[in-house]
């Protein structure tokens, strides 16, 4: 019986080996499932953290993205306001120049219906210097209207077209009077 004895204290000599074998592989694979499961907790928050940082910026270029449609359709409409505004201001500026003029042509040809009524050569005298006055005036509102679009007006302009509206207004005989005009571009 001891052989029996032997054989069984074998057996459970080799039942102990595999139960202990079994034993250390069921600790390993529990520590490799604790492994696992705590790379995928990692792995989950890690990726959670990235959505949450991704939305964060997402919300920030958004909101940013929506201010900047704001501004640019405020800075349009600023624009379209402001082209409204200079096209009636110009409007408004022409109509103060086409005024202006025809006040000076009525002013003008009050004065030329006033002296051919005066008898008096020195009365007609001044009523014609008033009339040269008065064109004088028109020409150099007409140089300014025509300045509108230029930055600068040219004074010698002014006077090539003031000079010979003098010499007509005052009936200077053109044959006795030789004009030269040698006048630099003054500004």
């Amino acid at each position: 019986d001891l052989n029996s004895l032997g054989k069984l204290a074998l057996n459970e000599k080799v039942q102990l080996a595999e139960t202990e074998y079994e034993l250390k592989l069921a600790k390993q694979r529990e520590l490799l499932s604790r492994q696992e499961n705590k790379s995928y907790y990692t792995m989950i928050i890690v990726l959670s953290i990235v959505v949450v940082i991704t939305l964060f910026f997402t919300g920030i270029l958004s909101s940013r993205s929506r201010r900047v449609r704001l501004l640019n359709r405020e800075l349009q409409e600023k624009q379209q306001l402001l082209e409204s505004e200079l096209n009636t201001n110009q409007a408004l500026l022409k109509e103060v120049h086409h005024r202006v003029k025809n006040n000076l042509q009525v002013i003008s040809s009050m004065l030329s219906i006033q002296s051919s009524g005066v008898d008096d050569k020195d009365t007609r005298k001044i009523l014609q210097e008033c009339k040269s006055r008065i064109l004088s005036m028109s020409l150099i509102h007409e140089s300014l209207y025509k300045k509108e679009g230029k930055k600068t007006s040219l004074f010698s302009t002014y006077i090539k077209e003031l000079i010979p509206q003098l010499l007509e207004t005052y009936h200077l005989d053109e044959n006795k009077i030789n004009l030269e005009m040698s006048i630099e571009d003054i500004e």
